[in-house]
């Protein structure tokens, strides 16, 4: 009995391990402010490392003066994210270059699905890019916005 208990305890012990591992050593994540708004990543890339850089994006997008939050999740391929608003600020753009984006109106926190790159390259000029997370995984916050990119790096 006390060999079996032990036994169990040990795969237990092993399965937290790689849960801790995978949680805190393998998951990044970035936290910013644009304007009033704060925002959260939590880019989960261990979910799908069997497969080609595919990463499970968590956002938490907080509206500091309304205290308004909304949760939404973004896959992606490959780290890269590029993050900004419109001239109006009314909208906040999430994008991962040549592969998918999304538009959060920032009146309701409400968030556009997918849009195909016919709508994206219309809506292009619109935006000013002002927070970079590279192929590293760096966070990088831009001395001069930029307008989105459409080519897969």
């Amino acid at each position: 009995m006390k060999k079996s208990l032990k036994f169990l305890l040990l795969i237990l012990a092993i399965i937290l391990g790689i849960m801790a591992f995978e949680e805190f050593i393998l998951t990044k994540r970035y936290e910013f402010k644009i304007s009033n708004y704060q925002i959260k990543i939590k880019s989960d890339e261990c979910e799908t490392c069997l497969m080609d850089w595919q990463i499970n994006n968590y956002f938490t997008i907080t509206d500091l003066k309304r205290d308004l939050s909304k949760k939404f999740e973004m896959y992606t391929e490959g780290p890269r994210l590029e993050i900004g608003m419109n001239n109006q600020k009314t909208e906040l753009i999430i994008n991962c270059p040549g592969f998918s984006t999304k538009i959060v109106k920032l009146a309701d926190l409400s968030v556009t699905e997918e849009l195909d790159i016919s709508q994206f390259e219309s809506k292009l000029s619109d935006f000013n890019i002002v927070i970079v997370i590279d192929n590293q995984k760096e966070l990088t916050e831009l001395e001069k916005p930029k307008t989105p990119s459409t080519i897969y790096e």
